[in-house]
């Protein structure tokens, strides 16, 4: 986890993205969009994105990416999150 409180607005996410998502298994073929797992939201009013939810982002909404512990975390705005995976339903 990073060791920090974040700014308002800001999610941090575990990596700096992969084109494959952990959870359903999507491949976006594109190198402008990144999956990563939310590693921490800000304090403020909780929006929709919660701690370990495997989430969809752009590259040009990164803020900024940070090394903590050998571990690279990817600080973005809450609100550029594009989609939350879910994890699918078997009946």
């Amino acid at each position: 986890m990073l060791s920090a409180i974040l700014g308002p607005g800001l999610v941090s996410i575990y990596g700096a993205g992969s084109s494959t998502s952990t959870v359903t298994g999507m491949i976006v073929p594109s190198s402008e969009f990144f999956f990563g797992v939310v590693d921490q939201t800000w304090n403020g009013v909780p929006g929709n994105v919660s701690v370990g939810q495997s989430v969809l982002f752009q590259e040009r909404d990164v803020f900024t990416r940070l090394v903590y512990d050998n571990t690279t975390y990817t600080l973005i705005g809450e609100d550029k999150v594009i989609l939350i995976e879910v994890t699918p339903y078997s009946p």
